[in-house]
């Protein structure tokens, strides 16, 4: 049996020997998101992950596939999901990318003080994220910063700065 964890919002998420989702010790239902993080197996070396370590932000990346004909769309629906992330505590920097090589791959990526930050901030976002969630492809997608190039792990967190 294998379990998630994750603190700052209290989920829980086990998986029975048969492969379904059951409820956690609390009784409530498991909720899963599009960025389930999950934690690492060991500190790389030279320095700790996340919290204290190296780098203490968080890197968010999700993810859709759209069909060319919804392309333009989805474009202004991921611009108001990032205007709303903007506005949220937490919030460092974020951008909407498209995949050069196949262009019905896009991307909202934002950068975060920590995962709490952006999971509160998801919960702030959940009805204007909602029209595009059949588009969502679905994975993990929170990434704590482990490591910075000497000279840039110092601007990591701060936001305007590259």
């Amino acid at each position: 049996m294998s379990r998630v964890v994750h603190r700052e919002e209290e989920l829980v998420a086990e998986r029975s020997a048969g492969g379904a989702l059951s409820a956690d010790p609390s009784g409530e239902c498991p909720v899963m998101s599009p960025a389930v993080a999950f934690p690492p197996a060991s500190p790389p070396p030279g320095g700790a992950y996340g919290r204290g370590g190296m780098l203490g932000g968080m890197l968010a990346v999700i993810r859709y596939s759209v069909p060319g004909a919804r392309a333009d769309e989805f474009a202004a629906q991921a611009r108001a999901i990032l205007d709303l992330l903007a506005a949220q505590p937490g919030y460092l920097r974020g951008q909407i990318g498209r995949s050069v090589d196949e262009p019905a791959l896009w991307a909202v990526v934002s950068e975060w003080e920590g995962a709490g930050y952006y999971r509160r901030a998801l919960s702030a976002a959940r009805m204007v994220m909602y029209p595009l969630m059949t588009l969502m492809i679905n994975e993990p997608g929170a990434f704590e910063g482990v490591y910075a190039l000497p000279g840039e792990e110092a601007n990591a967190g701060t936001p305007g700065k590259a």
